[in-house]
């Protein structure tokens, strides 16, 4: 008997621990091919307040964390989880913490389900592993014409102002329900789980939500 979940996800896109918990997902549907997931990826801006044109990335990282020893074992740790999950990561090779908006508008214009998929897939590939700056517009073109949008209209798009206001409205309406960190998924519109667990705490899920 075959089963569909929605699952909604909250995320940035400069995010390590949410491109780590969309492979833990992942991993656990792949455990229950019974299921069918709905999934769609909803912005949700940690830093709104960043400049357009970004900073340095170990800059910003170390005036987060604290400390140069601090930043350098923040990311012995990001690759080491990704690694758990067969990504391999490269946060040390980033140059730029880009704002987000633009990549999280490229997302929210995507059509839920394979085509929105494969974008989220490809900019946490072009930033963690490829260490591109995704707040360039045409690196953000380049994923969308990949994954079949039409590249004018969504250099159009990008530059106005009516996709991204929903973006930034998305993310506000998020933190004013309570969600204050990202990954955060919700399954059936509700059950959430908060951050990138294991693939079985998710697959337990699943399990009881389709037990009933």
């Amino acid at each position: 008997m075959t089963h569909t979940i929605d699952i909604s996800i909250f995320a940035d896109a400069t995010c390590p621990f949410c491109y780590i918990g969309k492979k833990k997902l992942e991993q656990a549907l792949a455990q229950r091919p019974q299921i069918t997931a709905n999934m769609q990826w909803l912005p949700y801006q940690l830093n709104p307040e960043a400049a357009a044109e970004g900073r340095n990335y170990r800059e910003r990282m170390i005036e987060i964390l604290g400390t140069d020893e601090k930043f350098d074992e923040a990311m012995h740790g990001v690759r080491a989880m990704g690694a758990e999950v067969g990504l391999e990561l490269k946060p040390e090779l980033i140059e730029n913490m880009p704002n987000t908006l633009k990549a999280l508008t490229l997302i929210y214009l995507a059509t839920p389900g394979e085509q929105q998929n494969n974008i989220v897939e490809d900019l946490y590939q072009s930033y963690y592993c490829q260490a591109k700056d995704i707040g360039k517009e045409n690196v953000l073109l380049d994923i969308g014409e990949d994954a079949g949008m039409e590249r004018e209209w969504l250099k159009a798009q990008l530059s106005g102002s009516i996709a991204s206001a929903q973006v930034r409205q998305y993310s506000e309406q998020a933190k004013s329900q309570g969600i204050t960190g990202v990954p955060a998924f919700i399954l059936n519109n509700k059950h959430l789980v908060r951050g990138a667990y294991e693939s079985d705490t998710f697959v337990q899920l699943l399990d009881q939500i389709v037990a009933g």
